[in-house]
């Protein structure tokens, strides 16, 4: 009996925890965990996949703003909502000095963020450029509803630049 009271304790703590705790992300690429540091010399690469949904719910347009490098269109009239498919990179080219380098690429830094105004919804890359360094999708599907009219709008470099984390603001 006295081995029983303490096991159920317990028990209940971890239940009591289950509960407080709050409910996962929609999405994997809402998770943030730490990413371990190291420093290397030259130049580095890392990549990362996402999928970003939005609802649709009033919405007829979409506006795209990125620089994406390569973008996959498909009309789906099952679809109810916006499905982007999202690869990407985030490196350094033609760097020859020691630097700081994650150990991986978050796959948060490849969403968009989002602006409804009206019945359009403006979709914005977190894509950036700076000197040496970038983050950049090199792929993008997106998958939506005939009915939905969709524009790409590219980024133009000094777009990219405005959105450097380095850039002093």
């Amino acid at each position: 009996m006295n081995r029983i009271i303490p096991l159920l304790c317990l028990l209940l703590a971890a239940c009591q925890d289950q509960g407080t705790n709050p409910t996962p992300p929609a999405s994997t690429a809402d998770v943030v965990l730490p990413v371990p540091q190291h420093r290397v010399t030259d130049d580095f690469l890392l990549t990362a996949e996402a999928r970003q949904i939005e609802s649709l719910g009033g919405i007829r347009s979409i506006v795209i703003r990125c620089h994406c490098a390569e973008q996959d269109i498909i009309r789906d009239d099952q679809a109810s909502g916006l499905v982007l498919d999202m690869s990407g990179q985030q490196g350094s080219q033609g760097y020859h000095g020691e630097q700081s380098v994650p150990g991986q690429m978050q796959p948060r830094d490849l969403l968009f963020d989002r602006s409804v105004r009206g019945d359009t919804l403006t979709l914005h890359s977190r894509e950036w450029l700076y000197v040496h360094h970038f983050s950049q999708i090199t792929r993008l599907q997106v998958r939506l509803p005939s009915r939905i009219t969709l524009r790409f709008e590219p980024l133009s470099e000094e777009e990219l630049y405005q959105h450097s984390p380095f850039k002093a603001r």
